[in-house]
């Protein structure tokens, strides 16, 4: 949070894409899943937490996409808050297989734009 808020003079250094590969849930990004405590976690950021993301580090028309399961569901809006730029999430989950892209798993998880 600190970085992208004030990491770099964000008035001419711009974020133009922030992507998350890892673990989540509906609430939260898991930073440490199952690392330390089997299927839980001691590290995350919660979905309430991305409200301080300040939407003027994004430069116009930044891309932002989590490939981490649920975050379609309340992430994405959170991050998008009052902002103009493409984000995507995953409605259900996803798994990350060897050498691909994480794709969608289940008969209704897909990926949405808001």
């Amino acid at each position: 949070m600190n970085y992208l808020n004030a990491g770099q003079p964000r008035d001419s250094l711009k974020v133009v894409d922030f992507e998350y590969f890892g673990h989540s849930n509906a609430k939260c990004f898991m930073f440490d899943y199952s690392s330390n405590i089997e299927s839980a976690c001691k590290s995350w950021l919660h979905e309430d937490e991305l409200k301080k993301i300040n939407g003027r580090v994004f430069a116009r028309g930044a891309f932002a996409k989590s490939w981490g399961c649920h975050t379609g569901e309340k992430h994405v809006e959170e991050m998008v808050d009052g902002d103009r730029r493409p984000d995507v999430g995953v409605i259900g989950k996803t798994q990350y297989m060897l050498d691909e892209l994480p794709v969608t798993v289940g008969q209704n998880a897909k990926w949405v734009t808001r």
